[in-house]
């Protein structure tokens, strides 16, 4: 399971604040959007490559802040 809660990110071009989701075990995630409107960001502080500025991120009941390299290896991440 993964599950979002009160997200908040930035970089030089898009912005996330206050995003909650939560994906059961067996769900498939996609997340779409227009350029600029944080899809890209969001994908790179699920992959660790940019750290949140709040909020918290777990990953099968393990907070991603804390066991980073652990779940790392279980998390498939794919760009385009």
């Amino acid at each position: 399971m993964l599950k979002v809660e009160d997200l908040s990110a930035r970089s030089a071009r898009e912005r996330l604040s206050g995003l909650n989701f939560k994906v059961e075990n067996g769900q498939i995630l996609a997340i779409l959007g227009p350029s600029e409107s944080g899809v890209h960001l969001l994908g790179q502080v699920l992959a660790s490559a940019v750290g949140p500025s709040s909020g918290e991120i777990h990953f099968n009941n393990y907070s991603l802040r804390h066991h980073n390299q652990k779940l790392l290896i279980q998390i498939g991440y794919l760009t385009n």
